[in-house]
């Protein structure tokens, strides 16, 4: 956020005699992604010109991957903000595009939805718009560049999220398993869709069986899921994403990466 403020404050052209104007957080976050839409909107095309050469070349494309975690003073402002990333993250993917979402308090609700259009069409649709009505504490957001041969994207079930049966937890993943360990895997875990992602997602569930490794630790199985992933895939791109909602109202994020994808965490509180 320091960084962020230091380039707000090159664009006011403050005389530096004069005390500089305090903002808030919410206005500063704002400003930002103000800017950040304009550079995207000049980028735009481009982006999606280098991703059709690499479909000719059968390069794998990087999918966008949005969320937050947290009691928001501001939903309004919330709503406005992921509403923007989401849209613009389908410079990384415009496959198809998927939330999912808990609700605050122990009766409140999950909320889930994906479908094979691009994500600056899926904001405009009345189950995005109904967000607003909805105090989420967690919220998961995928736009989708699907990988050649990884399940088609108009089978909606190859798209993310991808969630437990009881849809209490989810998994958005960026990044690409490679051919030889998905194959692998696929002999090893049951998955419902053709999509490699979500093999990530039954490992970290198998895990529930089996964590004496970890049994000091607060989520002793969940630890041992993300071993049991990295200890499966070598070769494999992923930056990851997992919501998990508790039965006792705790709401859990783990994310983790491996060297071949970026993952970006702000502290916005």
């Amino acid at each position: 956020l320091k960084t962020l403020a230091f380039q707000i404050n090159l664009k006011t052209n403050c005389p530096l005699h004069q005390k500089p104007q305090r903002i808030s957080i919410q206005h500063l976050l704002l400003q930002v992604l103000h800017q950040q839409v304009k550079i995207l909107q000049h980028l735009h095309l481009e982006v999606l010109q280098v991703r059709l050469a690499h479909f000719k070349k059968g390069r794998s494309i990087i999918c966008g991957i949005v969320g937050y975690i947290g009691e928001s003073t501001s939903p309004d402002l919330t709503y406005q903000i992921t509403t923007k990333l989401f849209a613009k993250s389908e410079i990384r993917g415009i496959d198809a595009a998927g939330f999912w979402g808990t609700e605050k308090g122990i009766d409140g609700s999950v909320i889930y939805h994906k479908e094979p259009v691009r994500s600056s069409f899926f904001v405009q649709k009345q189950t995005w718009k109904d967000l607003k009505n909805h105090n989420l504490n967690l919220l998961l957001l995928h736009a989708r560049g699907a990988s050649k041969g990884m399940g088609d994207p108009i089978i909606n079930k190859n798209n993310h999220p991808f969630t437990s049966l009881d849809k209490s937890v989810a998994l958005i993943h960026n990044g690409k398993i490679d051919d030889n360990e998905y194959k692998y895997l696929k002999l090893k875990y049951n998955t419902l869709s053709q999509c490699d992602s979500e093999i990530i997602l039954r490992i970290f569930e198998a895990a529930e069986l089996y964590s004496e490794s970890f049994s000091e630790e607060e989520y002793p199985h969940r630890l041992a899921g993300i071993r049991d992933i990295f200890s499966h895939i070598n070769l494999g791109h992923m930056a990851v994403a997992i919501g998990e909602r508790k039965e006792n109202d705790d709401r859990l994020l783990w994310l983790f990466r491996n060297k071949h994808r970026p993952l970006w965490l702000i502290d916005a509180r």
